[in-house]
């Protein structure tokens, strides 16, 4: 099953939830504080139609690293805990299952992040590391979602 097809399950998931908006820690002057309505104005998706496209594998994992390497040095950052996510579809026993599918391309994401000042800032000022990233969402190059396992 590719990992755009598990997101794409996730989304459906997600339409079928009434879901809340949740707000997201931000740095950053434009950053959304509302994580999980769509953003038309950056073209991002909801947090919650992306960790189903991550679910269903239809979020294409291998581009993350190559995403975050074009990334502006000072993109708007904004970290989307996984526990802000939980009730409104998220379906964290199969997000867990396209985590380890999709394991290589995660470990390039986090170097990735790693190597990135304002996103190894933005991290630990929320107390949590690259290794802590289950997803990654870019919007040109200037701002970025990070989804992290808050989970204990």
């Amino acid at each position: 099953m590719t990992l755009k097809t598990i997101l794409a399950a996730l989304v459906a998931a997600g339409l079928a939830t009434a879901a809340t908006a949740q707000t997201g820690s931000t740095t950053g002057s434009s950053a959304s504080s509302d994580s999980s309505a769509a953003s038309s104005s950056t073209g991002m998706m909801s947090d919650t139609d992306f960790m189903a496209n991550v679910q269903s594998g239809s979020e294409d994992m291998s581009a993350w690293a190559a995403e975050l390497a074009g990334l502006d040095p000072q993109a708007d950052v904004q970290i989307i805990p996984l526990s802000e996510l939980e009730g409104q579809g998220v379906d964290t026993a199969g997000l867990d299952r396209s985590l380890q599918e999709g394991d290589q391309d995660i470990a390039s994401a986090r170097s990735a992040i790693e190597g990135h000042e304002a996103l190894t800032e933005a991290l630990e000022q929320e107390a949590y590391s690259a290794e802590d990233v289950v997803g990654v969402q870019v919007e040109g190059g200037n701002s970025v979602k990070l989804y992290v396992d808050d989970r204990t």
